[in-house]
């Protein structure tokens, strides 16, 4: 059943934004919404019962912020300063290069 989302949290004109740019570019964000709780706690919430294994929202790979979407330029200085580091390994490389992105 549907939820009064203004019951669980404040979502923001920027964020329904978010929301609306995932749906049209291939992921599906209709059963969650992220925004503020009453008691200030910022996060995503489900905005219907889910039914078990169901999942709340989908972000496709292409859509996430990380190492193979992130500007070129920001991985060229990454890649150089993970190798100035010696950090070599492919895994351990593409964790950094993730977190540099965000």
């Amino acid at each position: 059943s549907s939820r009064n989302l203004s019951d669980i949290a404040t979502m923001l004109p920027h964020e329904q934004k978010m929301f609306d740019w995932v749906n049209r570019n291939g992921g599906e964000a209709t059963k969650c919404c992220s925004g503020v709780r009453p008691d200030h706690v910022r996060g995503l919430f489900a905005a219907e019962d889910l039914a078990d294994g169901e999942l709340a929202c989908v972000i496709p790979e292409a859509l996430a912020l990380g190492g193979a979407t992130a500007d070129n330029v920001l991985n060229a200085a990454m890649n150089a300063e993970l190798q100035k580091w010696g950090v070599r390994e492919p895994q351990e490389r593409e964790v950094y290069r993730t977190m540099g992105a965000v």
